[in-house]
C-alpha cells in the first residue's frame, strides 16, 4: 500500500507542479478553516511561496525575455511629469525646475532651428557663412553637453536671469551632474 502513494507522489511530482506550488495549494485550501492568528501565519507563507515562485519562474524566462523585449529610451519628460502628481510640495518644486529645463531646452532648440531655417532662406544656397553658425549649424560659444544642450552665452545668460537664486543654484547643480554624463 505504501508503494501505491509512492508511484501516485512521483506521477504528481513529475506533472510539473513544484513542490512550493502544492505546498500553497494546500495552505490555500486549509486557509478558511484556521484562526486569525493561524490565517496571518499562513498568508505570510503563501505570499513568500508567491514571491518564490515567481522569482524562480522570472529566472528561467530570463533569456527568452531578454530576446523579445528591446530596450527602449526612457522619455523623462513625461516620466517627471507622471511623478511629479504623487510628489509632495517641495519635491514638486524641484522637479518643475527640471521640467523647466527640459521646456527651455525644447524652446532653445526650437529657437535655433527657426534661425536656421530663416538664415537659410535669406541667404538662398550659400549656407551659413557670416551668420551666427559655424560650418556645421551650431551656435558658436558652446557651454558644454547640457544633455545635448548647445548654448550661446547670451542665450544662457537671458534664460538663468529669469530664474529665482535658489532655482539658479539648482539648476547649476543640474548642469554639472549633465555635463559630467556621457552622451548618448
Amino acid at each position: 500500500m505504501d508503494t501505491t502513494y509512492k508511484s501516485v507522489d512521483q506521477e504528481e511530482e513529475s506533472s510539473g507542479k513544484s513542490q512550493i506550488v502544492h505546498v500553497m495549494d494546500i495552505l490555500k485550501a486549509a486557509f478558511p478553516y484556521l484562526d486569525s492568528d493561524s490565517q496571518q501565519s499562513v498568508d505570510v507563507f503563501v505570499k513568500t511561496g508567491e514571491l518564490i515562485t515567481t522569482v524562480k519562474e522570472l529566472s528561467q524566462n530570463h533569456s527568452v525575455a531578454s530576446l523579445s523585449v528591446r530596450k527602449q529610451s526612457i522619455d523623462l519628460e513625461a516620466l517627471l511629469t507622471n511623478v511629479r502628481e504623487v510628489c509632495y510640495p517641495r519635491e514638486r518644486e524641484i522637479i518643475d525646475v527640471i521640467l523647466n529645463i527640459f521646456k527651455a531646452k525644447n524652446l532653445y532648440e526650437t529657437y535655433t532651428t527657426l534661425s536656421q531655417v530663416m538664415a537659410s532662406q535669406s541667404q538662398g544656397a550659400e549656407g551659413f557663412e557670416g551668420s551666427e553658425f559655424d560650418s556645421d549649424g551650431d551656435p558658436s560659444g558652446n557651454l558644454g553637453g547640457m544633455a545635448g544642450m548647445k548654448m550661446d552665452s547670451s542665450m544662457m545668460e537671458m534664460l538663468t536671469s529669469m530664474l529665482s537664486p535658489e532655482q539658479k543654484s539648482t539648476f547649476e547643480n543640474l548642469s554639472m551632474m549633465f555635463n559630467t554624463m556621457p552622451a548618448p
